[in-house]
């Protein structure tokens, strides 16, 4: 016996106000019976009425071999075929490598053929190929909407044993993959206590996109339920987590997973070791930092971005002596890539504090000619930033070719600690007329001007800008916000 749940599902765009609030999602708890498409797919009749039977392997190969059907034959026979069932036409738009234009001529032939066949399924796998081929069809980006509204109509008007509003594990894990990510994350719970087994890209998807929103809480959850389950993220995913865990201050959740990589079936590589060291910066993490330069050169990822964070990280624990071995090591070494190693160790003197000494390192690397980078520029613009030197920030600031956030932010934070408050939010507020919108980062650079408790009727304007903006839920903002109420407390008291 089938049960039923209701989902409220309300989409955060602000173009889609007519899809309908309450979805009725049909799940049978109980039963194990889905079918998976990844496994085998049934192909569509030819024109001798003879079917063909693919798996995923052959599908994905689209040299023909006896007997088999590459996707533009299977399209002609499809065309060419008075009849069809609705799982022939859905395994066809779920053939990899189909486009959003071939997608929707199967969707139109079945629509003026035989409407009936269409299903939530089916609607949801065209959704799925709107939101996956969207960054590059703008076609594809606008109909998305369109099949997330068809799948609600659908759901309100149908009866709900009527299978076309069945939903099983491919359905589920489309909608997850194309629904606003709070809505995601709601169907994705719902799924979990209806028992459906969603597919590994949902997971993955979903998990993205937290990440991407910086939703730390959600995303470490979903993490875990994906260990629990062996539904292993990419090594993309993995990295950027790692990131968002560094960002948000969490680096002893982002060292527990980096040292425990291969619980989740992946390795190491350059881009993990740099998101890691990024994150130790505090004197208490200086075992740390040397176990992990010790994996680094073991594992051969050594190149000049981890080189170039590992001076940094020691320049943070003041450890100028360590920066500057590995920077005599590397540099001289760095087979074209040396300005990195150059910008670590400027960056190594700033963060321990030695001005001075990072104010003539730059002025070295000018007289040598190097090839100085943006990078470059914003990590002098923010050594002069720590002591407020706003004059000499401005001269560097003039020089740049369109400043980019990062620059931006480091002007803000320059204004702020040479006591311009005035001048760093007459900037921040400019920002989206430069064609810049505010990201967390920016936003909490801001804040951390806000020092009096006077300065609480700017955290509120900020506060209301950032609701605006949904970043509410953003856990650097949120932390942002929390020192900025806490330093305004004490000076009150």
């Amino acid at each position: 016996m089938k049960s039923f749940s209701r989902l409220a599902l309300v989409s955060s765009s602000k173009t889609t106000t007519a899809i309908t609030r309450n979805l009725f999602f049909a799940a049978n708890a109980n039963s194990k019976r889905f079918f998976n498409s990844s496994l085998f797919y049934s192909m569509v009749t030819n024109q001798n009425n003879k079917k063909i039977n693919l798996t995923t392997s052959e599908l994905n190969n689209e040299k023909k071999t006896d007997n088999k059907l590459t996707l533009q034959e299977a399209l002609i026979n499809f065309f060419n075929t008075k009849e069809f069932t609705g799982g022939q036409a859905f395994n066809l738009i779920s053939f990899f490598g189909i486009t959003f234009d071939e997608a929707m001529n199967v969707y139109e032939r079945v629509k003026t053929t035989n409407s009936s066949l269409i299903s939530v399924k089916f609607l949801s796998q065209m959704a799925h190929i709107c939101k996956t081929q969207g960054s590059k069809n703008q076609k594809a980006k606008e109909k998305l909407n369109f099949f997330l509204q068809e799948i609600s109509r659908l759901i309100t008007e149908v009866p709900k044993d009527d299978l076309r509003v069945r939903l099983d594990s491919t359905a589920y894990s489309n909608l997850i993959v194309c629904l606003p990510v709070r809505d995601a994350l709601k169907l994705f719970h719902e799924t979990k206590e209806s028992n459906i087994t969603l597919r590994l890209f949902a997971y993955r998807s979903l998990l993205d996109n937290l990440i991407t929103e910086s939703l730390l809480d959600d995303a470490l959850e979903i993490l875990q339920i994906m260990k629990n389950v062996e539904q292993f993220p990419k090594m993309f995913e993995y990295t950027n987590l790692l990131r968002l865990c560094v960002r948000a201050n969490r680096v002893d959740v982002a060292l527990d997973m980096f040292y425990n990589i291969k619980d989740y079936k992946l390795e190491n590589n350059q881009y993990s070791y740099n998101a890691i060291i990024k994150g130790l910066g505090d004197p208490k993490y200086k075992e740390d930092i040397k176990k992990i330069h010790e994996m680094a050169k073991k594992d051969n990822c050594m190149n000049s971005y981890v080189v170039s964070s590992l001076i940094r990280a020691y320049g943070k624990i003041g450890d100028l002596d360590e920066s500057l071995a590995l920077f005599e090591a590397y540099s001289k070494n760095a087979n074209g890539e040396e300005i990195d190693i150059w910008n670590g160790m400027l960056a190594a003197y700033g963060f321990a504090g030695d001005v001075q000494k990072a104010i003539d390192f730059y002025e070295q690397m000018k007289t040598m000619k190097l090839n100085l980078n943006y990078i470059t520029y914003t990590t002098i613009i923010n050594i002069y930033a720590e002591r407020g030197s706003v004059d000499e920030v401005l001269q560097i600031f003039k020089s740049l070719y369109r400043p980019d956030l990062v620059a931006y932010g480091c002007l803000i934070k320059t204004y702020i600690n040479g006591n311009q408050m005035d001048n760093a939010l007459d900037t921040f507020w400019k920002l989206e007329g430069l064609g810049l919108v505010p990201d967390a980062f920016v936003i909490a650079t801001v804040l951390q001007g806000c020092k009096k408790p006077e300065d609480l009727e700017i955290g509120k304007k900020i506060q209301d800008y950032v609701k605006e903006k949904g970043l509410a839920e953003n856990v650097i903002v949120k932390n942002a916000f929390s020192a900025m109420y806490e330093r305004c407390e004490k000076q009150q008291q």
